[in-house]
């Protein structure tokens, strides 16, 4: 555990890395199983670094991401309409908690939200161009892709909101923004990928932008909470 705690940003990126060169080459069970590791290793980390008598709270919120970002990872090793489906449950869950995190450590409000309310408009704008590229494909997962829509936005906004706090600040520039984005990135790729044109390369892109997003948005977390 301890070498986990000290280099499990390093080994996480040596997994991620090694994931994306399998599933670029075709080897989908490799790259399966290493995906599969990813964010466990990132919990192990998260919970090795922060003191152990912080807010529960945090850490409640953290462990529910962690188990349906990995519920969501797992399913998408599988083909079929029903994991599919399962997947995007288990990100937009893993959204929602994320949400509730960066709430609870700086709550929005209505009087002094400017950064938020800027990070709603990249995130309504962004929404709507890419909804109306791959509407006439979504078929039945249209409510799905809605909601995961709606839940990246919220994680984005109140990663914004951070920006608000004077002491935390730092952490939103360089761990919940950057984060946040790359986290749409990645659905981006997915959801060009499975509703617009096939390309094997976006596979690798929507690994590696959500690998990246996990890492900084876990790294920044457990900083908040040493």
């Amino acid at each position: 555990m301890q070498i986990i705690k000290k280099r499990g940003i390093f080994i996480f990126w040596i997994l991620l890395v090694l994931d994306c060169y399998y599933m670029f080459d075709g080897k989908d069970k490799e790259a399966n199983y290493l995906r599969m590791a990813l964010v466990p290793l990132l919990a192990i980390y998260f919970f090795s670094n922060i003191r152990k008598n912080y807010n529960s709270t945090f850490k409640l919120y953290l462990f529910f991401a962690f188990a349906f970002s990995w519920v969501s990872d797992v399913c998408m090793a599988f083909n079929g309409a029903s994991f599919l489906i399962v997947s995007m449950v288990g990100t937009i869950a893993m959204h929602v908690f994320y949400s509730l995190f960066l709430y609870k450590a700086k709550p929005l409000k209505i009087q002094n939200s400017q950064e938020a309310f800027f990070g709603l408009l990249i995130s309504a704008t962004g929404c709507y161009i890419l909804y109306n590229f791959i509407d006439v494909n979504l078929g039945n997962y249209r409510i799905p892709v809605i909601i995961i829509m709606f839940a990246n936005s919220t994680t984005f906004i109140l990663a914004c909101n951070i920006y608000s706090s004077t002491a935390r600040r730092t952490l939103a520039i360089g761990h919940f923004i950057p984060s946040s984005i790359l986290f749409a990135i990645s659905a981006v790729c997915i959801a060009v990928n499975k509703f617009y044109y096939h390309e094997p390369y976006l596979n690798v892109v929507t690994l590696l932008t959500y690998g990246y997003g996990q890492s900084i948005i876990v790294e920044g977390f457990s900083k908040m909470l040493k």
